[in-house]
């Protein structure tokens, strides 16, 4: 027990239990952090190229667009998500991201494919009704299969 005693002791002279290495440590690694500002750049619109506002205006409406999913934005191109196991009418880029998912799918030969890319509408509401019709229908999904392997 003694022997115990003057061990604690000798550690806690030396500074073992005390916290004061750490927090000057702490203290230090604050200091040496380079300091972030949130200023946002100054965009002069005037100065812009067509390039320029063209990609800015794209930006705009993908912000803009309502969002149907983590994946899918609400458009006039009806695709079957095959993961989730449902319809929906997705923009054009979402459609086009439908295309690639099953592109890449059918490249590594898996069985189950991402999604199907069904059809393009002239309108959302087109679309809907159709959404809403196949919603009901309770057919096997064919096409959430790869051809090589029906």
């Amino acid at each position: 027990m003694i022997r115990f005693l003057v061990l604690f002791l000798f550690f806690f002279s030396q500074g073992v239990f005390s916290q004061e290495k750490t927090v000057k440590s702490e203290d230090q690694e604050a200091q040496a952090r380079p300091k972030v500002t949130a200023e946002k750049p100054y965009v002069n619109d005037d100065a812009m190229t067509e390039e320029e506002e063209k990609k800015r205006g794209i930006l705009q409406q993908k912000l803009e667009e309502p969002r149907l999913s983590n994946k899918w934005f609400r458009g006039n191109y009806l695709i079957y998500d095959c993961d989730k196991g449902f319809f929906a009418c997705v923009n054009n880029t979402s459609f086009e991201k439908c295309k690639f998912q099953r592109m890449k799918r059918k490249e590594r030969r898996e069985v189950g494919m991402a999604c199907a890319p069904l059809k393009r509408f002239d309108t959302q509401k087109g679309c809907f009704k159709v959404q809403y019709e196949k919603m009901h229908n309770q057919v096997p999904k064919l096409f959430c299969i790869n051809p090589n392997y029906r």
